[in-house]
């Protein structure tokens, strides 16, 4: 509820916000409001903002195999970071973020792999980061091309 309250809270006010907001950020707020959900841990979660509703992504796997080898590569040479990054996904897989699959499970005619790779950050020795790349352009597309932007919810100054 709180959730809804705010979606209608931040476009209801001002006036002219709602006048300022082209149609593309107009049709991704009614994507938000008509799937947001509440998870039963308490999270929420909304649809994925697709421009033309489903999406018309490529079978990326060459791309996604190519990327794989090549953390593969880096975390053979590194073997803290090999333990830290398996540390990660082991997270990811706790958690419900991600689900392990074998390539007989996937049932769409519809295939996306989501790249990834991994960064440290300077500050933060002993700690890996797992980096989704849905900018990875494969055959010229990527994730990010068929998203669309979310809403401009700031505050208009002027």
């Amino acid at each position: 509820r709180r959730v809804h309250g705010w979606l209608e809270q931040d476009s209801a006010e001002p006036s002219s916000y709602k006048t300022a907001m082209s149609e593309q950020e107009k049709q991704s707020l009614n994507i938000m409001r008509d799937t947001i959900r509440q998870t039963a841990n308490g999270h929420y979660e909304v649809g994925m903002l697709w421009r033309n509703g489903k999406p018309k992504l490529v079978n990326n796997y060459p791309l996604a195999l190519r990327r794989l080898k090549s953390i593969r590569q880096r975390l053979l040479r590194d073997e803290t970071a090999h333990m830290q990054y398996n540390a990660q996904l082991q997270t990811y897989l706790q958690k419900g973020y991600a689900i392990r699959m074998l390539n007989l499970e996937v049932t769409t005619d519809q295939t996306y792999y989501l790249p990834h790779h991994f960064v440290r950050h300077p500050d933060k020795p002993g700690k890996v980061r797992v980096v989704n790349n849905c900018a990875a352009l494969y055959q010229g597309m990527s994730m990010n091309s068929e998203l669309m932007d979310g809403p401009n919810m700031n505050n208009y100054l002027m």
